[in-house]
């Protein structure tokens, strides 16, 4: 690099980070942050820095919408119990949210991105590869393998007495029967109508981590009586 001229972001990034590998320069870096946050007036500029960038709503959103940010705050709340208060706190938080125009039309620009698109790949004992539509169901189907029960997913489309197609979840062999896995919130209509049709469907309504854990020890007892 010439004297005088301007390293570029990859070679400043380049740099912070062979600097920060090695244990005596990471000690004074963290040294002098220190020193920097306990002196008040540096701490009033930064305050007023985050202040600046989050009255600017483009720059808001940036913020709360990095892949860093919500894994430090997935991090930070991970097996934490809430709290009424910190549920209330959350829930004003959300509200705040949703008043803001740009953060409500980015919210539903990424609910419309990833509609239908998230997937739960799970590769079973015979090899075979799906992909499911939610974590619930990939729990439930590494529990059927372990089981030693042979299932399959999605594999049958029933024509319902109302003319509504419906898919079930899963079928297993040894049952003769399918399973259908609904989570809170979900629409049960076409399970509900399918039972009454006398299709032989197993119905898990997931209303709670507890019922659902309850669902998949069961899963033992009902192999040994089928």
């Amino acid at each position: 690099m010439r004297a005088g001229s301007v390293p570029r972001p990859e070679s400043r990034a380049q740099a912070s980070r062979a600097l920060w590998a090695r244990p005596d320069m990471r000690v004074r870096m963290m040294t002098a942050q220190r020193a920097a946050v306990a002196r008040l007036d540096e701490r009033a500029r930064k305050s007023a820095v985050v202040r600046a960038n989050w009255a600017r709503p483009e720059i808001r959103a940036r913020m709360l919408h990095t892949p860093r940010t919500k894994e430090k705050i997935s991090r930070t709340m991970k097996g934490k119990p809430k709290s009424e208060q910190m549920r209330a706190k959350l829930s004003a938080t959300l509200r705040r949210r949703l008043e803001d125009p740009i953060l409500r039309q980015l919210a539903v620009e990424r609910v419309l991105a990833n509609a239908g698109s998230r997937r739960y790949e799970f590769l079973d004992r015979k090899g075979r590869l799906h992909n499911l539509r939610s974590q619930p169901e990939r729990q439930y189907a590494e529990a059927l393998d372990r089981a030693g029960l042979d299932w399959w997913y999605e594999r049958d489309r029933l024509l319902l007495s109302t003319g509504v197609v419906y898919v079930p979840d899963f079928y297993v062999e040894q049952w003769a029967s399918y399973v259908e896995i609904k989570g809170r919130g979900f629409s049960t209509e076409k399970t509900e109508q399918a039972i009454r049709d006398g299709h032989p469907v197993l119905f898990i309504h997931i209303t709670g981590t507890a019922m659902f854990s309850a669902a998949l020890r069961f899963l033992a007892p009902l192999r040994a009586r089928a």
